[in-house]
């Protein structure tokens, strides 16, 4: 056909680079019948053309294995020594968290040997959302909902530098964008394979993407350990080291201590809860009751106004906030009230979460948290020794304990006020901060040199490799 001479073909093409819009010939049709827009338009699109556009590679060429997880294991095999197996949800920061790990018998990890890996491999989530990890443990087997890989000895890339750009910006776009399905959407392992395309650099650049990752995760694993170490000297400290409470389950009660209580309910009375409150309230330095730190800090906000929000998402494993919504006020979800304060600790009241507490460093101070934390603020206990005490276990039994309700059951403030903590020693206290802080202070260096890590792979995508390897020695001793 031909088009109207006032509608000619320059002008049709200026009209189409003004339009997120992308002209597609029939053949040239994904063989996997893709007809969402989006897989040939927008910054995907882009993105890919600009990979295709540098030298690179696609796992097909570079693999010794690749194979999807463990699919027929039922949770009854799971166990508490073993072999580590691998799930979607310790794929995290490019590594593999440990902290909800389980295990597997070795004699069904020798039965599923492909999807078997060891330090250096690669595992890549194959459900809901794009993600990857390098394997730090010795050895490891992985879950259905991944995809284990492991590079040939001879391969262009190396895994550490693969895993930083499947996590940059370019691969994390095109992974989602391979991605199929309706509801639960899937990245399948054919797609992996031949259409995820990765760059190839020079060894110098990789090798020095693997150096910022490995340090990276040292100090990540380091961080963990210090992090230990404080919990461990806190419970030394109580006395509570090796102590448990009686597992006794029954317990006899009045009438009066049903109506003091106010509660009806077999699992407030059990025993050890008692035992617990008693053992604490031993200590020899004395209590604070937890009335004397809960402090009010309702506020309102102003629209058009731009906050930093914290919610239940936001927290890390050892009270460290991983990141905040910003948002204007108007945009914010109703729960967003609270106003938090440089060294104010939070703590969710949602059983369930009762652990995601955290320590607000001076970044977040004034940002807004959601009403479903407790606001802790004490002059007599240092916010590390603080937030170390809501989380170790003896309190988050006693938090347990004051939950209440049906349908979203949570600790509210008047049984929040009930608690009494031990007034820790202050010499006691100033270790115990130290050690709190170390760790956070590694934990930032570790974020800094990963995210370091993915910046070099797409400042050398977008500048080439001059640019990214002057980055890195630029940013080497930040």
């Amino acid at each position: 056909f031909s088009m109207s001479p006032v509608f000619d073909e320059a002008k049709y093409r200026a009209l189409l680079e003004k339009l997120e819009v992308s002209e597609v010939k029939i053949s040239d049709i994904d063989e996997s019948l893709r007809i969402d827009s989006s897989f040939y338009t927008g910054i995907l699109c882009r993105y890919s053309k600009k990979i295709s556009s540098i030298t690179h590679t696609y796992f097909r060429n570079e693999i010794f294995k690749a194979s999807k997880g463990i699919f027929d294991i039922k949770a009854d095999q799971y166990c508490s020594v073993g072999i580590p197996f691998v799930r979607i949800g310790n794929l995290t920061n490019m590594q593999i968290d440990l902290s909800e790990i389980i295990y597997i018998p070795i004699e069904i990890n020798a039965i599923h040997k492909t999807s078997a890996l060891s330090f250096g491999d690669i595992i890549i989530s194959k459900t809901a959302i794009p993600a990857a990890s390098i394997v730090t443990l010795p050895q490891c087997n992985t879950s259905q909902d991944t995809i284990a890989i492991q590079l040939k000895k001879e391969a262009t890339i190396n895994s550490f530098y693969t895993v930083a750009y499947l996590n940059s910006r370019y691969g994390l776009a095109l992974m989602e964008n391979l991605f199929t399905g309706n509801i639960q959407k899937h990245f399948n392992l054919s797609d992996c394979k031949d259409k995820l395309p990765i760059p190839i650099f020079s060894t110098k650049l990789q090798n020095a993407i693997k150096v910022d990752m490995e340090n990276g995760i040292n100090r990540n694993e380091r961080a963990k350990a210090v992090y230990i170490e404080a919990e461990q000297m806190l419970l030394q400290e109580l006395g509570l080291t090796d102590w448990q409470p009686d597992d006794e389950s029954v317990a006899t009660k009045t009438f009066a201590d049903f109506q003091n209580s106010g509660r009806l309910d077999a699992e407030y009375y059990q025993p050890k809860y008692e035992a617990i409150a008693e053992k604490l309230l031993q200590y020899s330095n004395g209590t604070v009751s937890c009335e004397n730190i809960l402090v009010n800090a309702m506020t309102k906000l102003t629209d058009g106004t731009q906050y930093c929000y914290l919610e239940l998402a936001d927290i890390g494993k050892s009270g460290e906030i991983n990141s905040c919504s910003l948002d204007v006020a108007e945009n914010l979800p109703s729960r967003a009230r609270q106003k938090v304060k440089t060294n104010d600790v939070i703590v969710s009241s949602v059983e369930g979460s009762l652990a995601s507490c955290a320590l607000i460093t001076e970044e977040y101070n004034n940002a807004i948290c959601s009403t479903g934390f407790h606001i802790l603020r004490s002059t007599e206990i240092n916010p590390e020794t603080l937030l170390l005490l809501m989380k170790s276990s003896p309190v988050q039994a006693l938090l347990k304990q004051g939950c209440s309700g049906t349908i979203l059951t949570a600790i509210l403030p008047d049984a929040l006020k009930a608690i009494k903590l031990p007034l820790i020693r202050k010499e006691v206290q100033t270790e115990l901060a130290a050690k709190v802080r170390e760790s956070f202070a590694l934990r930032k260096e570790s974020k800094r040199l990963l995210d370091l890590a993915k910046h070099a792979v797409e400042v050398a995508i977008e500048q080439g490799e001059d640019a990214a390897m002057k980055l890195m020695e630029r940013c080497k001793d930040a």
